[in-house]
């Protein structure tokens, strides 16, 4: 838990930081850097003689300032640590040919990071590292990162890893990162290579065993399983955000959360050592992102559903915390542009919820649902004149605490607490937030584990075994027309105006 507060620190330092100049998050980086080496040299000052001595009775008020001032002492090295980076990062920025106020038009290589998704009107956008820029006869090599808008389907399907050059105009985008409009159709440099190369592969067989799917389930498939969008006709997309249920169709946490859950019953079911199951669990979700593709919102929907699975399992809401508050603190320090993505927040507070508040959550749901049978079959019984007995002990034989009860119970859990963690936030983004999703949520998850896991397994399975990449292909495809459905209904219902952010 200690590591909470510096979390939250280097949380909001980052978010601040995007939005200041350079010389302003210098100057607060060199003041909270002097912040903490006077709080801990107080907080040693104020005990004599340092930690030495901070175990004994009379030192037991001493050890409680100690570790309040210790604790500022972190915070501000925290928040000078991020503020110097987001000044190197902006200093970088602005010494940037392309990040001018005015548009140029330049020679621009870009290294693909994510698969391309369709936006609003028929734009591609896709994110990727700027490695090169010419501009007449000169040329400069950089890495930075990069939005790209463009039109057309020859960069729809660009892969991820691949190195493209074209003629682009552009212009400064927020934080550091630059906006690009090509001009020119794009000329791959060399296709993807090392885990892209992997992922790539294994998209392309995904799309080779969904084939003769019956629409839109074809699309769907690989959609929900590796996030990718791009055959998903457009009206479904926007059912998908009407209906609270678009983090179904790009990889979340949830995704990740399926495969870890059903290796670590693979593995408890086989009785393996609890050392094993947590190596080949935590080898499982490496072997995932690689295969999705080592993108940061993929890295980040791992560690995320990670440190849900450990908090439902175990129950250690502190544990999970401080998993969480490190987590968080790794992508301030190593990624802060994925900080700033209302994907990141989201997730960070679904997982939150889910730590603290889904198990008692989901007991208390448990207890109602049991209670309200055991009255239930109490009155039936008393009816048909078969038993008199206490309605409160009558339910305990029929409904086992690891039964059904306990299965519907955690859906339900999982979707109202994700569901209530996340709303404010977008509430406060400006974006509507549709009354049915968490009963949508509800209804999808039965049929969400199957598809994750079927679909994964016909990915991996196709190049050795076609046939029976098709059957499990197949098998996927009650689960996902039921998904399709529910997300029509809930478009319907809930109004196409909607702009629901579902990315947990």
């Amino acid at each position: 838990m200690r590591l909470v507060p510096a979390a939250a620190v280097a949380f909001g330092t980052t978010l601040a930081v995007g939005s200041v100049d350079a010389n302003v998050s210098a100057a607060v980086a060199v003041c909270t850097l002097c912040a903490a080496v006077m709080s801990a040299v107080v907080a040693f000052c104020w005990t004599g003689i340092g930690a030495g001595t901070l175990t004994t009775d009379k030192t037991s008020k001493q050890n409680g300032r100690f570790e309040q001032l210790l604790m500022l002492a972190v915070c501000c090295l925290t928040a000078a640590v991020v503020c110097g980076l987001g000044s190197l990062h902006a200093m970088a920025h602005h010494r940037n040919i392309l990040a001018g106020s005015e548009p140029v038009r330049a020679t621009v290589t870009i290294d693909v990071r994510a698969i391309p998704r369709m936006a609003s009107g028929g734009t591609v956008v896709i994110n990727a590292n700027v490695v090169e820029a010419g501009m007449g006869q000169q040329t400069w090599s950089m890495r930075t990162a990069a939005t790209v808008f463009a039109s057309g389907d020859e960069w729809l399907w660009v892969e991820p890893g691949s190195r493209i050059r074209s003629v682009m105009t552009t212009s400064s985008g927020h934080d550091p990162e630059i906006l690009l409009t090509p001009i020119s159709a794009p000329q791959t440099i060399r296709g993807p290579t090392g885990f892209y190369a992997m992922a790539s592969s294994v998209r392309t067989n995904l799309h080779s065993a969904a084939e003769g799917l019956p629409a839109p389930t074809d699309a769907l498939l690989p959609s929900m399983v590796l996030g990718d969008q791009r055959r998903v006709p457009e009206e479904l997309g926007e059912n998908f955000l009407a209906s609270g249920l678009s983090h179904l169709a790009a990889v979340s946490g949830a995704n990740i959360a399926y495969v870890l859950g059903a290796t670590l019953f693979l593995m408890s079911w086989s009785g393996a050592h609890r050392l094993v199951r947590l190596v080949v669990g935590a080898g499982a979700v490496a072997a995932f992102v690689c295969v999705v593709g080592p993108e940061p919102s993929v890295m980040r929907a791992g560690a995320m559903a990670a440190i849900s699975v450990y908090a439902l399992a175990t129950g250690r809401s502190r544990q999970s915390l401080s998993l969480l508050a490190a987590v968080v603190l790794a992508f301030s320090v190593a990624g802060p542009a994925t900080v700033r993505t209302l994907g990141f927040v989201l997730s960070v507070a679904a997982t939150a919820g889910i730590v603290i508040a889904a198990s008692p959550c989901e007991r208390v749901l448990a207890g109602a649902i049991r209670s309200v049978w055991s009255i239930i079959q109490f009155r039936w019984r008393r009816c048909r004149g078969l038993a008199q007995c206490d309605p409160r002990r009558s339910g305990n034989d029929s409904i086992s605490r690891r039964g059904p009860t306990t299965f519907f119970s955690a859906l339900v859990a999982l979707a109202v607490v994700a569901h209530l963690s996340t709303a404010p936030i977008l509430g406060a983004t400006g974006r509507a937030v549709s009354p049915w999703a968490i009963a949508k949520n509800i209804a999808v998850a039965p049929a969400v584990p199957w598809v994750t896991v079927a679909g994964t397994a016909a990915a991996a399975i196709a190049p050795a075994a076609p046939p029976v990449a098709r059957v499990l292909a197949w098998t996927c495809v009650p689960s996902l027309w039921w998904t399709a459905t529910v997300a029509g209904i809930g478009e319907d219902a809930s109004g196409r105006g909607n702009d629901v952010g579902g990315e947990r």
